[in-house]
């Protein structure tokens, strides 16, 4: 987690502490203990007016790493994966045969998505700097090269709580198994290593960087060949940037922002090739808006928002030219509900 000691929402550890069956009174000292703790800053001499400080527990206090505790205690309840906690660190592994790795992969991204969803409801938010993923396994690191890698970066080396770990071998049971983990957080960007698995010709290779560093973000391929990529989240917020990628000269060149800062949205290229960008979390809320991208002028204009705010959702253009819009997360459920634009 980012600053996680100093991130804990109050009012969300006493619902925390009343939910783990404390008593009224204790919850009652508690309260006390932790609302209204104001703060001031002093520099050469002078001092700033007090600010009520609502978030963070207490420093020097036994109490402080037990607080932390209980309030990221129910972090894997929803998730189908192994998970471990270390202080402000979490790891999730699966352990299966090697033909059922993307299965589990698919799996693990959606406990992964899960412990996003919990992070914006509780307002910790995740150190994407520090996510990692690896795949353990005695068979041939070529062999697995070519899978999608866990969200995240895929490394074949790490170390964690003092434990140096490597891909090739370590943590298989001897028969061939592998092992998928994933730590610290969520990230989309991934690389990778050589694809001997691939067949000649087939790989990755570098081009251009992008302007600004991303991840929740959406990728489009336009009408006129170009690339149009928006919003998502950096670590210090979330933009309302968007870029285009020139595949004939493999550069990044900015074009004109959204009007709302989005994350976890989605874009459709629809059938007048305008850009349709749809929900989303900005920080603040799940969002019902939609706004398009004309190609030929490189502006954004709002259009009808959707009936229910939704993130994480999913959307297709139909055969038709009308756009499908199903599920997602409104920050209260995760909804079936569906409609079309």
């Amino acid at each position: 987690f980012r600053k996680a000691f100093d991130t804990v929402m109050h009012k969300g550890l006493l619902v925390k502490l009343k939910a783990k069956g404390l008593p009224p009174s204790s919850v009652n000292w508690f309260e006390s203990y932790l609302l209204n703790r104001e703060i001031v800053t002093t520099v050469d001499g002078i001092t700033s007016s007090a600010r009520i400080v609502d978030r963070g527990v207490p420093q020097g206090s036994v109490l402080r790493p037990l607080l932390f505790l209980i309030f990221i205690d129910d972090l894997g309840d929803n998730v189908s994966a192994t998970m471990r906690l270390f202080a402000d660190d979490a790891s999730l592994y699966r352990v299966t045969e090697e033909n059922d790795i993307r299965k589990v992969i698919d799996q693990v991204n959606k406990d992964l998505l899960l412990i996003y969803g919990w992070s914006i409801t509780w307002k910790l938010y995740l150190n994407i700097d520090k996510c990692k993923a690896m795949i353990f396994s005695t068979r041939e690191r070529n062999t697995l090269a070519s899978l999608p890698p866990v969200e995240g970066f895929h490394i074949h080396q790490s170390t964690t709580i003092g434990v140096e770990m490597e891909t090739s071998g370590v943590g298989s049971s001897g028969n061939g198994d592998s092992t998928v983990v994933a730590t610290n957080g969520i990230l989309t960007e991934t690389s990778s290593g050589g694809c001997g698995a691939c067949g000649s010709g087939l790989g990755w290779s570098n081009t251009g960087s992008m302007n600004n560093r991303r991840v929740y973000h959406t990728a489009c391929v336009l009408t006129n060949g170009k690339v149009l990529v928006t919003g998502g989240y950096d670590n210090a917020g979330y933009p309302n940037s968007s870029e285009l990628y020139d595949v004939s000269t493999g550069t990044w060149s900015y074009t004109s922002s959204m009007n709302n800062a989005r994350a976890s949205h989605t874009a459709s290229v629809l059938t007048n090739g305008k850009v349709l960008v749809t929900g989303g979390y900005d920080n603040a809320i799940y969002t019902n808006s939609s706004e398009l991208y004309d190609v030929s002028t490189g502006i954004w204009s709002y259009t009808s928002g959707m009936n229910n705010a939704r993130a994480y959702h999913t959307a297709s253009v139909l055969t038709n030219g009308k756009v499908l819009v199903t599920g997602g997360y409104d920050n209260v459920i995760y909804t079936t509900s569906a409609e079309l634009y």
